[in-house]
C-alpha cells in the first residue's frame, strides 16, 4: 500500500512525538500509574485529539487509514497514550459528530477537537460486557430532560474526562447520551487492577440520578445500539493499529536487546537460531 504525501507526513509527525515525548518516559509512567498531565497539551498541540473531526470544527479531517497510522506510531512509544486518543478521538468523539444535535455539537466539537474537552465512553456494565445489549443502566424521561441510574464499568479516563457518552435504556430501547462528568451524581468509583495500561486510570462510574438536558441523547429515540456497534468497530481498527505499533516496539526493543547481549564473546544477534527468531517476528508484525 502506497501512503500519500500527507499521510507520511502525519505519521512522521506521530513517531517523531512517540521517540522524543514518550518513549523515554514509558518505564517511569508505567512505574507511576499515571501520565503527566501536560500530555494532554501536548497532544493538543499536535491536534491529535481531532483526528477524525471535521475541520470546519478544528479537527484534522483525516480519514481511517491515517487515524490508524497515528495510532500505530503513538502505541510504539506508549500504549496508554494511543488507547486514550483511540478512544476520544477514534470511538467517542466521531459518534458526537454525526449524532448530536446542532447546538450540542457546536458547543462540544470545537473543544473536543482542540483537546479543551476530553471524552469518554460509557458502555460496558457489571452484567453487560461481551453482550453490551443487556445494560440496566436507565435514562427516564424528566421535565428537565432525561435522568440516569446505572453503574459503568471499565471507563477509560473516567475519572479524567470532561464528558462521557453513555449508554441507557429508555422508553424507546438503547439511547446514547452525552454526560458532562462535573454533573450532580457522576460518581468515579473503583480504579480496576489491570496487567497492562498501567498508565491509564480505568474506573467504574455510578450514575447517580444524573439529569442532562433533552437535547442531549444522541441520535433518534432509540439509535443508541446502532451507534455503539459503529464506534466499537472504529475502536476495534484502532486497537489493532495500536497493537501493531506495540508489536512493532516489541522488535525493536528485541533487535537492540540481541546487538547489546553478549555469549561466548560475541552479540547474541549473531548466532544463526536467533538470527531466525527475529526474522520471524519481523515478518508476522
Amino acid at each position: 500500500m502506497l501512503l500519500t504525501l500527507e499521510q507520511r507526513q502525519v505519521q512522521e509527525l506521530a513517531r517523531e512525538f512517540a521517540e522524543g515525548e514518550l518513549r523515554p518516559h514509558a518505564a517511569r509512567w508505567d512505574r507511576e500509574g499515571a501520565l503527566p498531565p501536560a500530555l494532554r497539551r501536548q497532544l493538543a498541540d499536535l491536534g491529535f485529539w481531532g483526528l477524525a473531526l471535521g475541520e470546519d470544527v478544528d479537527g484534522l479531517g483525516l480519514d481511517a487509514v491515517t487515524v490508524a497510522l497515528v495510532l500505530e506510531e503513538l502505541a510504539r512509544g506508549e500504549t496508554g497514550v494511543a488507547l486514550w486518543v483511540n478512544i476520544h478521538a477514534w470511538v467517542a468523539a466521531p459518534l458526537l459528530a454525526e449524532a448530536a444535535p446542532a447546538p450540542v455539537r457546536d458547543r462540544w466539537l470545537p473543544a473536543a477537537a482542540r483537546g479543551e474537552t476530553v471524552l469518554a465512553f460509557a458502555l460496558t456494565e457489571p452484567d453487560a460486557g461481551s453482550d453490551a445489549r443487556a445494560l440496566t443502566t436507565t435514562a427516564d424521561p424528566v421535565e428537565a430532560g432525561w435522568r440516569l441510574r446505572g453503574r459503568k464499568t471499565w471507563v477509560t479516563q473516567g475519572a479524567q474526562a470532561d464528558a462521557a457518552v453513555v449508554f441507557a435504556r429508555s422508553p424507546d430501547g438503547i439511547d446514547a447520551f452525552l454526560v458532562p462528568t462535573n454533573a450532580p451524581g457522576y460518581r468515579v468509583g473503583e480504579r480496576e487492577r489491570t496487567l497492562g495500561h498501567r498508565t491509564l486510570e480505568i474506573v467504574t462510574v455510578d450514575l447517580e440520578g444524573v439529569t442532562v438536558p433533552g437535547d442531549h441523547r444522541l441520535g433518534a429515540p432509540g439509535a443508541g445500539w446502532a451507534l455503539a456497534k459503529q464506534a466499537l468497530i472504529r475502536g476495534r481498527l484502532g486497537a489493532a493499529a495500536i497493537a501493531t505499533g506495540l508489536a512493532q516496539a516489541a522488535l525493536e526493543h528485541a533487535v537492540r536487546y540481541a546487538t547489546e547481549r553478549t555469549q561466548f564473546g560475541r552479540p547474541i544477534a549473531e548466532f544463526e537460531g536467533m538470527q531466525f527468531k527475529l526474522a520471524d517476528m519481523a515478518i508476522r508484525v
